[in-house]
């Protein structure tokens, strides 16, 4: 399993959140896990994947970053997908 970080602002928070699920449905893929933690100036958003090619795909359109093992999915390519219209100084 891994695991994507993404720290939102809060004044972002729903319309991000929202994003977030159209690109899960989309791309067909289910979380394992998705929990949100208030943190000072936002929110950390922490979402673990089966796959490391879902997690690192997910990391690259929303500006997160891979944290938690690897475990066997490790030798998975991502799918490179790139973030659009995200504003970079709301997430990361």
């Amino acid at each position: 399993m891994r695991r994507v970080e993404i720290r939102l602002s809060r004044q972002e928070l729903s319309d991000l959140m929202a994003m977030m699920r159209m690109w899960l449905d989309e791309h067909r893929v289910e979380p394992s896990v998705f929990t949100s933690h208030d943190v000072e100036g936002g929110v950390l958003v922490r979402i673990e994947f089966p796959r490391t090619s879902e997690a690192e795909a997910f990391a690259a359109r929303f500006g997160g970053r891979l944290t938690g093992p690897a475990g066997a999915a490790a030798e998975e390519l991502g799918r490179g997908i790139l973030p659009s219209a995200l504003p970079r100084d709301l997430v990361g």
